[in-house]
């Protein structure tokens, strides 16, 4: 599994165009998952803004179909926003490329951290660069180090891998236990114990940290 970190600029794209209209603020996503035909991302917007400014900015956008104020404060505002179509969502849509929030909106680009297969994650920049409209920069890229260490068997290593790249851990689930056992011929069983073992595993070394 790789980490890849990129910069993106696209045509048209709310996430690009807001950051544009608004250069006082700081604008985070702090989470982004599928919801419906499009998906749901947490935006959160630090600085000074105008508030009924940002409101008509969203409303004019088609690919935004709802936006919701969780909290306003001095300084800081967090909104959910749904939108459909567009860069958040074709990444989305890809059960093998995975988001990792949280993402930075600034002076028209988009700062996001992609997470996959060398191989998916290739493949999926190949597809993102045959858009017109997009400019796309490789910022940084990084093989998750936790996947070679000694501490999950070798086994385990297989079944979380192939989890991972099935999307057994996309929001929805993309893949099932009964899938993954037959995929890797294996019982249902065996998968579920290597897979809780594996995540627990995983689990412990990232708390100690």
């Amino acid at each position: 599994m790789f980490l890849v970190g990129l910069k993106i600029r696209a045509r048209n794209f709310w996430a690009c165009e807001i950051s544009r209209k608004f250069p006082d603020a700081r604008f985070k996503v702090l989470d982004i998952h599928p919801f419906k035909d499009g998906g749901r991302g947490i935006l959160d917007i630090s600085g000074k803004i105008d508030e009924e400014a940002l409101s008509k900015f969203l409303r004019r956008i088609n690919a935004v179909k709802k936006s919701d104020v969780l909290f306003s404060g001095t300084g800081k505002n967090i909104v959910s926003v749904y939108f459909s179509g567009g860069l958040f969502s074709k990444i989305l849509s890809k059960p093998s490329v995975y988001i990792k929030p949280p993402l930075t909106l600034e002076s028209g680009y988009v700062l996001i951290n992609i997470m996959g297969t060398e191989e998916h994650i290739s493949d999926f920049l190949k597809e993102l660069r045959s858009r017109r409209g997009l400019d796309i920069s490789i910022l940084r890229k990084s093989e998750l180090s936790y996947f070679d260490k000694p501490k999950l068997t070798e086994k385990q290593l297989r079944v979380i891998r192939a989890a991972i790249e099935e999307g057994y851990y996309n929001v929805p689930r993309k893949t099932t236990i009964a899938k993954l056992a037959k995929k890797l011929g294996m019982s249902q069983a065996n998968v579920a114990e290597h897979l809780q073992k594996a995540e627990r595993r995983i689990i412990l070394e990232t708390m100690s940290d």
